[in-house]
């Protein structure tokens, strides 16, 4: 008998002790849920992306489309062409790329990198969102999606055209996914003025988009 009511007048003396405690907020332990206790500890990430840093994605779709052939399909070609031409002979580029690696990223900085194999100087180019999906197999200058968006802009030039497209990458993949449009800022032109890229298909500098994210 003797030993139950020590230990219940422990019980009871540890009870005191908690219970001041509590009330004047003294710390317990590192961490409780009193909002003024000195032992708790926060700290918020700088970022929660799971891939920070630069990457370089290759397209993994890419085709032509000629308003003179307006049903034919050239996402096989080795070569994407650019062109403006009176007569309704205009043609564009289609291209898409895989959505970078890394989980609740943000995209900082994007630049599309396309190879000219030949050029034709002082021509403004322009690269648009798309506002639907297509399939390199099928799309043709009649099932080409709508182009959107402000577009960046570049002077045609030989070897590596580089846009800044880092707009146009947020919405990408932050969204659909549905690629990217290039063309000649004034079209129907006489004489005609065509820029040609390498595709994918060529074996050697294929279409590239490099991001950063954080």
């Amino acid at each position: 008998m003797i030993l139950r009511r020590d230990a219940l007048m422990g019980i009871v003396a540890a009870l005191a002790v908690l219970t001041a405690s509590w009330a004047t907020g003294a710390t317990l332990a590192a961490f409780s849920d009193t909002t003024n206790n000195p032992g708790n500890s926060f700290s918020a990430a700088a970022s929660f992306c799971s891939n920070p840093g630069t990457q370089t994605l290759i397209a993994d779709a890419d085709a032509y489309v000629d308003e003179n052939a307006a049903l034919s399909n050239y996402g096989a070609s080795s070569s994407l062409h650019v062109q403006s031409r009176a007569g309704g002979r205009n043609r564009r580029t289609l291209v898409h790329f895989p959505a970078p690696a890394g989980l609740f990223c943000t995209v900082t900085s994007a630049t599309l990198r396309l190879w000219a194999t030949s050029a034709d100087g002082g021509r403004t180019l322009q690269v648009y969102e798309l506002a639907t999906v297509w399939t390199e197999g099928t799309v043709t200058w009649a099932t080409q999606p709508l182009a959107i968006g402000t577009p960046s802009t570049v002077i045609s030039a030989a070897g590596w055209v580089q846009f800044d497209v880092t707009a146009q990458a947020q919405s990408l993949f932050g969204s659909l996914n549905t690629g990217l449009l290039v063309k000649d800022s004034m079209e129907d032109q006489n004489p005609p003025r065509t820029q040609q890229f390498s595709s994918r298909e060529a074996g050697a500098y294929p279409p590239e988009l490099t991001i950063t994210q954080a």
